[in-house]
C-alpha cells in the first residue's frame, strides 16, 4: 500500500469518525436536555413534598391542640360529675 493510499484510508476513517462524533454530540445534547427536564421535575417534586410535610405538621399540631381541648373538657365534666355524686342533697332515692 502506497503512502497516498494510506493517507486516503486515514482520511476516510477520519471522515467516518467525524460523522460519528457529530452524532454523539447530538445525542449528548439531547441527553443533557432530558437530564435538565428531569432535574426540574425533581425540584418541583421536592417543593411539593416540602409543602405537604408542612401541611402534615400543621394538621398534626391542630390535632394535638384538639386532643388537649377534648381532654380538658372531659376532665371538667368529670369534676362536675364527681361533685354531683358527692352532693347527697340531690340524691334522695
Amino acid at each position: 500500500m502506497t503512502q497516498d493510499q494510506k493517507l486516503d484510508l486515514l482520511l476516510e476513517k477520519f471522515d467516518v469518525m467525524s460523522g460519528q462524533m457529530g452524532s454523539i454530540d447530538n445525542r449528548l445534547t439531547t441527553l443533557e436536555g432530558r437530564v435538565d427536564a428531569l432535574d426540574n421535575k425533581v425540584d418541583a417534586l421536592d417543593n411539593k413534598v416540602t409543602a405537604l410535610n408542612k401541611k402534615v405538621d400543621n394538621h398534626f399540631r391542630e390535632l394535638k391542640s384538639m386532643d388537649r381541648a377534648i381532654l380538658d373538657e372531659v376532665e371538667r365534666v368529670h369534676h362536675i360529675l364527681m361533685r354531683h355524686q358527692a352532693d347527697k342533697s340531690v340524691h334522695t332515692a
